[in-house]
């Protein structure tokens, strides 16, 4: 039984080997004639005589005459510049009239025709990217359908939320999947290596290579030029990315030192959250706790920045370094031409320099900030100016007393302000309710009868 068992066993081995010698022979006899009919007529191409040339080129038939296969192959090869893919299942191929892509799968398709395909790659799960010989690239689905309408000069590859980078004429733009061109190809200037992107009225970044390196979800952003980008999801929400790491760091304020810090690289800048204030560097990393109660961009004059806490006041650089201790109950919260009105309890008034030097006894019920040298202070019932040899100046004279500026101060005389020189010349009579210093171009706001306006240094009502 045993022996009857094995020569069954080989009986049946030798007869399937000879079906399958006969089937390969037959598929030679097949794809050696469709081999044949691609040499005699290579611009008229038929599907299954595609397919019979793939297969002949992969080798997948006829592997008892590998010398014959690799002849063919050559000659087809050369003859028809075919480019397969790897292990994609697809294959380029093109002839002097037109270019094809092939499906070598089981289910094959000719997915249609593209003058001179030069190349032919995988750039997300379903999609491929083609070049023409033209130079122009194209995407295209395994479908068999083109995603894109129009070819462009470059198609970089998608990132992880679906969108790729795209470039025509010079312009970079964005597309998704779908070869919707989210972002329109248009010229962009770049700074340190990237570009703010608009998209639906919502802003974030993108970098030369047309990838969005920040999603184009924020009211707004700013560049910081030092590797990083400030973004707003909205006003009370101000999130630092570094773009190397990704991290991100969350204020509720966000405030640099520098007027325009979109165009400027800033260095430190004061953060908020929850009304707590500290100092952070141009990366939006701490410098300090946040343990201020406050901190105004306004106090901020030669690097140095008044601080409150706990109702004391004191004075920090702009990298956070205690200068003044906490220590004054009430300030000017500016320094203004080096000099800060400071008051140790309330009453009693005087001025410190940058380095917290007082620079006056803490005599004075009441004083103004310096304004062209000189700085107006109270006796308890006139006022006064004086220099910063804390040198009377202008005698107390005065009811109450502004800051100087364009030559001019606000004063009150009998109830009503005007505008006195250096010389303490009444320039402009007091007959206001209340006045301003005035300002850079030669104005001052002043307010009479319930009207507030603009004057200019004649007391002239100046129009809007």
């Amino acid at each position: 039984m045993r022996k009857q068992w094995i020569f069954r066993l080989l009986l049946t081995c030798l007869l399937t080997g000879a079906i399958d010698v006969l089937q390969a022979q037959d598929d030679c006899a097949h794809y050696t004639n469709q081999y044949e009919q691609l040499l005699k007529n290579k611009d008229l191409i038929a599907a299954d005589s595609l397919v019979a040339l793939l297969r002949v080129i992969q080798a997948l038939r006829c592997p008892h005459d590998a010398a014959l296969i690799n002849r063919k192959k050559e000659n087809l090869a050369r003859l028809y510049r075919v480019t397969m893919t790897g292990n994609t299942g697809w294959a380029t191929m093109s002839t002097k009239q037109n270019g094809y892509l092939v499906s070598i799968n089981q289910e094959f398709a000719i997915t249609g025709q593209l003058k001179n395909i030069l190349e032919f790659d995988r750039i997300a799960d379903d999609l491929y990217r083609i070049q023409d010989t033209l130079g122009g690239y194209w995407l295209f689905h395994k479908s068999g359908r083109f995603v894109t309408s129009t070819s462009y000069d470059s198609i970089w590859n998608f990132d992880e939320n679906g969108y790729a980078g795209v470039q025509k004429d010079g312009k970079i733009g964005v597309i998704d999947k779908a070869g919707k061109e989210i972002v329109k190809p248009e010229q962009r200037s770049f700074t340190a290596g990237i570009s703010n992107l608009r998209v639906d009225r919502k802003y974030g970044f993108i970098n030369q290579q047309g990838k969005i390196i920040v999603p184009a979800i924020y009211q707004w952003t700013w560049n910081l030029e030092n590797g990083s980008v400030l973004v707003c999801p909205d006003s009370s929400t101000y999130i630092f990315i570094d773009l190397a790491t990704k991290e991100t760091t969350t204020y509720n304020s966000v405030d640099f030192f520098e007027k325009d810090f979109s165009a400027l690289i800033p260095r430190t800048a004061i953060v908020s959250i929850k009304w707590k204030f500290g100092i952070v560097d141009g990366k939006g990393r701490l410098l300090t706790d946040l343990q201020y109660d406050y901190i105004s961009r306004f106090n901020f004059y030669n690097e140095r920045l008044v601080v409150t806490k706990l109702y004391k006041q004191g004075v920090i650089d702009r990298f956070g370094k205690p200068i003044v201790p906490l220590q004054y109950v009430e300030s000017h919260n500016r320094y203004s031409e080096g000099y800060l009105g400071v008051s140790e309890n309330y009453n009693k008034w005087g001025f410190i320099d940058t380095t917290g030097k007082p620079i006056t006894s803490f005599a004075y019920a009441g004083v103004s900030p310096f304004g062209e040298g000189l700085a107006g202070v109270s006796n308890g019932s006139l006022w006064g100016f004086i220099d910063n040899q804390n040198e009377v100046i202008i005698p107390f004279s005065y009811e109450s007393a502004g800051t100087f500026s364009q030559g001019l101060c606000p004063v009150k005389v009998r109830g009503k302000w005007g505008y006195i020189n250096k010389a303490q010349e009444m320039v402009i009579k007091a007959k206001y309710d209340w006045a301003n210093s005035f300002h850079e171009f030669g104005q001052a706001m002043v307010t009479k009868d319930g009207r507030t306006f603009w004057i200019d240094k004649k007391g002239i009502e100046q129009k809007k």
